[in-house]
């Protein structure tokens, strides 16, 4: 069982009875305390080890029309402090629904985290929340361009999304690709020949 189910159903067998409730703690703080749990709780829902179909249809390799939105991929480094890359959809593909591929630089410390790990989250925007995408990671090649490319597959363990009914997220962190477009695509389309 998950934390979030754990504690869900923990705060579910909690008694409301004000007869239960220490006296020194008023029957409106332990009201405000429920209240509160449930609304965090409510704001991250757990999907299992699948991606949703939205998201799955804007990664995936058929789709060629990428958003300009940015993804981020954290990984832990050897003293266990978290790292953050900013990736772009044009470097994120999903094959299906539990199977990610994606490039990042070879001589980066994110490359020596993943290889030293095996282990990684992207956070990928959705329209009013977030999906944090856990998952196991396997190295593939180097994908041979001017600029070289790391390929990395992602076996999906465990998705959730955040996403809070009273104050959704409105708008999305972008990139202007305007200048770049072209290499991105190029990118893209190399990416998309290997996995298919």
């Amino acid at each position: 069982m998950y934390e979030s189910q754990r504690l869900e159903s923990s705060i579910s067998s909690v008694s409301l009875d004000p007869s239960t409730v220490k006296k020194n703690v008023s029957r409106e703080s332990f009201y405000e305390l429920i209240r509160f749990i449930k609304i965090v709780l409510e704001m991250t829902e757990t999907l299992g080890n699948k991606i949703p179909d939205s998201c799955f249809s804007a990664l995936s390799a058929k789709n060629s029309r990428r958003a300009n939105d940015v993804i981020i991929l954290l990984t832990v480094d050897e003293t266990e402090f978290p790292r953050v890359c900013l990736l772009s959809s044009f470097q994120v593909l999903a094959t299906n629904r539990s199977l990610i591929y994606f490039v990042v630089n070879p001589n980066s410390s994110t490359r020596q985290n993943l290889d030293r790990t095996g282990k990684a989250t992207l956070i990928i925007p959705e329209s009013t929340g977030l999906l944090y995408v856990g998952g196991e990671m396997l190295y593939l090649k180097e994908l041979p361009e001017e600029n070289s490319q790391a390929l990395y597959s992602m076996k999906i363990i465990l998705v959730s999304r955040d996403v809070s009914k009273t104050a959704p997220i409105d708008s999305k962190m972008t990139f202007d690709t305007s200048i770049i477009e072209p290499e991105y695509q190029k990118n893209f389309e190399q990416l998309r020949d290997f996995t298919q």
